[in-house]
């Protein structure tokens, strides 16, 4: 489904591929069939499957019904149409591709954390997370185009958006004890760099924004990793005791890694 999301030619594709993710991956989320693991698993299925219908079908519906195709085009297919349609597109786009995690649907990205690690570092390092950023990278650049969405006082309003959401992801996870929670808000943060680049509507903007869809799977799956590592190794998921301030003599090696 997400070698389906990035090959896709036309949004309808993109669409059928988008929502087969979300539905295979639910049982991930709620594989240890807990209680908290079905309530994260009820968040994740109703935030990505309501923004995907209330705003990216109506999206994808009314560019069909104003263009009469479907097909990516470079340049985009919306030229020639009201500033307002534009406009109103634009923001369905962005917020109904909620595997983005624009702020404030982005809560389900931490609800996913009741997941086993490794599922962890699939949905928020390589597959759904990117799948989202890939979907905004495509409709900026082949559904809008760059230089339509460079005439728009709307796309500065969502760059803003995007970067109240890389500070504001931040700021929470530095609030996390949770290793896996904190690396979590560290993903909603990171993704909307992607965003960002996309909304900057020029082409370094989209090319830092797809080489950054490569970085930050790179990067983000090993945390998680080494979030089970220390797991595995420590049995314990908090920041604050594996630091063990004060008694610093019972300090160990992975106290200070994770430390630094």
């Amino acid at each position: 489904a997400a070698l389906a999301v990035a090959f896709a030619s036309n949004l309808f594709t993109l669409f059928v591929a988008y929502e087969i993710l979300t539905l295979s991956t639910y049982p991930l989320v709620t594989h240890s069939r807990t209680a908290e693991a079905m309530r994260g698993g009820r968040v994740y299925l109703g935030i990505l499957i309501s923004t995907s219908v209330a705003f990216l079908l109506l999206a994808i519906l009314w560019t069909w019904n104003l263009t009469g195709t479907l097909e990516f085009v470079p340049g985009g297919i919306l030229q020639g149409q009201s500033d307002f349609v534009v406009v109103a597109l634009l923001a369905l786009y962005a917020f109904g591709t909620g595997k983005a995690a624009l702020m404030p649907f982005h809560r389900w990205l931490p609800a996913a954390m009741v997941a086993p690690t490794p599922v962890s570092a699939l949905l928020h390092a390589v597959a759904v997370v990117k799948a989202g950023v890939f979907t905004v990278l495509k409709v900026a650049v082949y559904v809008f185009g760059i230089d339509l969405l460079g005439t728009l006082a709307a796309t500065t309003w969502l760059a803003w958006v995007a970067a109240a959401t890389i500070i504001l992801g931040s700021l929470v996870a530095f609030q996390k004890d949770n290793l896996k929670a904190r690396l979590a808000y560290s993903t909603i943060s990171q993704l909307s760099y992607i965003v960002l680049g996309a909304l900057l509507a020029n082409e370094w903007g989209v090319i830092g924004g797809g080489m950054h869809i490569a970085m930050h799977a790179f990067g983000k799956i090993t945390l998680f990793f080494a979030a089970g590592a220390v797991l595995v190794a420590a049995h314990e998921k908090d920041i604050l005791s594996l630091i063990h301030i004060s008694e610093p003599t019972r300090r160990t090696p992975i106290s200070y890694a994770v430390f630094c």
